[in-house]
């Protein structure tokens, strides 16, 4: 999206090997995720959505049982919390949704919706009565300091 400073609106992947953002495609906008996300405010007023995802291949991989997409569904989760944590330690304003239209999002992502599926949506920006307030940011994660 193009709320957040120094990344041009987009759709991105998150290199995990590379720790960094990979460009799938141009534009993103406000809109568009709200629609995605049955034009939930906390969405479509966000500075930045994150689309999780599991490839379940993998997950069969590693759990070789039917529990593999539960546990998806538990790293989802967890996931979730710890990005509300950290949205909220760096005075952000963070929003969390299942309600979303899968093939949309899948589609959009570029994901087959079979193997790969979208889980969950998370969402965060600067909440509307800190709108002046420049404590968060990428300044303020660059200041943060983990115990």
């Amino acid at each position: 999206m193009a709320a957040v400073e120094g990344v041009d609106a987009g759709v991105y992947h998150y290199n995990v090997r590379e720790h960094s953002l990979e460009l799938i495609a141009e534009g993103f906008s406000r809109a568009e995720a709200s629609r995605l996300c049955a034009d939930q405010p906390g969405v479509g007023e966000a500075a930045f959505v994150v689309f999780a995802t599991a490839v379940l291949r993998r997950m069969r991989v590693k759990y070789r049982h039917p529990r593999a997409y539960r546990v998806s569904l538990l790293n989802a989760g967890h996931l979730g919390q710890t990005f509300a944590l950290t949205a909220t330690a760096l005075g952000l304003g963070p929003f969390q949704t299942a309600a979303f239209d899968d093939t949309a999002v899948e589609r959009r992502l570029g994901i087959d919706g079979i193997d790969h599926v979208a889980l969950y949506v998370l969402a965060a920006g600067i909440p509307a009565d800190r709108v002046d307030d420049q404590s968060a940011g990428l300044a303020a994660f660059r200041r943060t300091t983990l115990h």
